[in-house]
């Protein structure tokens, strides 16, 4: 499509902007531009975004990264681009995340906010329970990865948490007492 910002016009975006590509701070961007695919902007999601964000050049848009590395301190705008990273990040026409981008972006978004991010990767990763993390799945791990304690001892079995959540408490709970199964 004519216009369209492709791939590699982003490399050179990011290249530009002088940010890394595995950076927070390109996911805010994108986010900020309500860019709906990873890796592209259209020629709408640009011009709009950049007017929203009342930016005409690069340099102006440089001088906005300190505002925009704030937003993961910020819990009502953080909840909101992690919201919107589900439907940035997954395949086109699928209604699903495959484990192994769910896991990078958890890394991204929550690697150094929360202990339960590790061992959740690790539990996907060595007992391969699902094969995708749907949206209720993200969504959910965001409440329990800030709000669980890193023993459990408040995590409620009878709440309204994914069964996926309840399997990886158990296999948990097993590695920090292997006396009690």
């Amino acid at each position: 499509m004519r216009g369209n910002i492709t791939p590699e016009g982003m490399t050179k975006f990011i290249s530009d902007l002088e940010l890394s590509l595995e950076s927070a701070t390109v996911l805010v961007i994108s986010w900020q531009l309500n860019a709906a695919s990873m890796g592209y902007f259209t020629r709408e999601e640009w011009m709009t975004g950049m007017e929203n964000l009342n930016v005409w050049t690069l340099p102006q848009l440089k001088a906005k990264i300190p505002e925009f590395e704030l937003v993961p301190q910020d819990p009502v705008q953080f909840k909101e681009l992690y919201r919107y990273s589900f439907g940035y990040v997954k395949s086109k026409g699928q209604k699903c995340l495959d484990v192994d981008t769910a896991i990078i972006m958890w890394g991204l978004l929550l690697g150094n906010q929360s202990s339960h991010v590790e061992s959740f990767a690790t539990f996907l990763t060595e007992k391969q329970p699902v094969k995708v993390i749907n949206r209720d799945q993200w969504q959910s791990f965001l409440e329990f990865a800030t709000t669980v304690s890193d023993d459990f001892h408040d995590y409620d079995e009878m709440s309204a948490w994914p069964v996926l959540f309840d399997d990886f408490v158990e296999w948990k709970r097993e590695r920090l007492d292997p006396m009690q199964s």
